[in-house]
């Protein structure tokens, strides 16, 4: 990737500015990628009996102790985490140069903080790659074991925390990634909206349907609004579709049906569904997941309500420590493993998808609760279209619903 010392031309409107800060962040992205499968690769060479016996034997004189230190040396890739560290930078300072121009407050706050996430975390691995290279220099000098010991669990706690803060780092851009798609596509673009109105035959199972709801609807479900308040998101549910010789139906897990069902396809007034699918999804990967989603069906699995409430000490517990950090404090949720199977909406779209080998969004692989912002914006995930009643066609209503839309 080429420096990305980048500028806006004063003609440039703010659809190009998306564009380009979704190519930086995923360019910023695959350069993590790679550095991350070299790390992970050289922590197994590390760890390996060959490697691992020389570098750690009694003779000062032994060749192999000599190559097995110069290879580990070697494939310390401390300049090109100073490289990405600079780009990172840089994307920052272009990133909340420009925070105003997102038309989604909440966009416009978590994007600046989860690219300075990022390079909080790109300082820290350029340090404790540093502190490798100073211990594997140590080793090459020490012969007791203590001492040896000592630097064997410095290095490999280095390791692990070197890895973990790249995942972080692909979490992070990707995540960014999926709000200024969402921006480009979605926000900017929403007088268009109606011409990509989908028919429902276009629809396959395992689809993925966001329940997008108008201020008219939620100002009559006191539940729904408050959700929509807490979240800062017009998008309080997600389902699945399902198909067959019957027709099109729901699967998902709903407190109004106290838990995961199938139900029959029915769109109330006021409420428009934006529908996805995973990009590049195989026949296979369909398949197996139909089968998922009957099983589930079957199970009788609860809704869980608990997880939800967990949920909201979390969030103001992230939002209040934020306050104090330009980055974004992610807490988990504050209700995990429950005796019985039982999930919300989003974490049983989540870990149905998870069951047959695939992550919906880049929080997916490292973390079971996601919500629904987390996956509507999701990179692994394809626009389809809009899917509402037809009493609802006109541009003038579609622009009326999505006026002031909060993703």
């Amino acid at each position: 990737m080429s420096s990305i010392v980048l500028s806006l031309e004063g003609g440039e409107d703010s659809h190009s500015l998306f564009s380009l800060l979704e190519s930086q962040s995923l360019a910023l992205y695959e350069r993590n990628e790679i550095l991350l499968k070299q790390f992970s690769d050289l922590q197994s060479s590390f760890f390996s009996s060959k490697i691992r016996s020389a570098l750690f034997s009694y003779d000062l004189q032994d060749v192999r102790k000599k190559e097995g230190l110069d290879f580990i040396i070697s494939k310390i890739p401390l300049a090109e985490v100073e490289k990405e560290l600079e780009e990172v930078r840089q994307f920052y300072s272009l990133v909340n140069e420009n925070k105003n121009l997102f038309t989604q407050k909440k966009y416009s706050y978590y994007a600046p903080r989860f690219v300075y996430n990022a390079v909080k975390n790109s300082l820290k691995i350029v340090g404790l790659l540093k502190t490798m290279l100073k211990l594997l220099s140590v080793l090459e000098r020490e012969f007791t074991p203590e001492s040896k010991q000592k630097i064997f669990h410095a290095l490999s706690a280095s390791f692990v925390e070197v890895l973990t803060l790249f995942k972080e780092n692909s979490v992070n851009l990707l995540d960014v990634r999926g709000r200024v798609a969402v921006e480009k596509n979605i926000v900017h673009e929403y007088l268009e909206l109606v011409k990509r109105r989908i028919d429902l035959a276009y629809l396959e199972s395992g689809d993925i349907l966001f329940s997008f709801k108008s201020n008219e609807y939620l100002k009559t479900y006191i539940e729904q609004e408050a959700i929509s308040s807490f979240t800062s998101s017009h998008i309080t549910h997600i389902l699945l579709v399902g198909k067959s010789s019957k027709g099109i139906f729901f699967v998902d897990s709903d407190r109004a049906t106290f838990g995961v069902r199938a139900r029959p396809f029915g769109i109330v007034d006021g409420e428009v569904f934006l529908a996805f699918r995973l990009r590049n999804i195989s026949s296979l990967q369909r398949s197996l997941l139909v089968s998922k989603m009957v099983e589930a069906v079957k199970g009788n699995i609860s809704y869980s309500k608990a997880k939800v409430a967990g949920l909201v000490p979390a969030t103001l517990t992230s939002r209040f420590l934020s306050l104090f950090s330009r980055g974004y404090v992610l807490q988990d949720n504050w209700v995990k493993n429950l005796t019985n199977p039982e999930f919300f909406c989003s974490e049983f779209v989540n870990s149905l998808y998870k069951e047959i080998g695939v992550y919906l969004c880049p929080k997916s692989k490292y973390n079971a609760i996601v919500s629904p912002s987390d996956l509507v914006v999701s990179p692994y995930l394809e626009f389809l279209g809009l899917v509402f009643n037809d009493s609802e066609k006109t541009k003038e209503i579609i622009g009326r619903i999505i006026d002031d839309v909060k993703l």
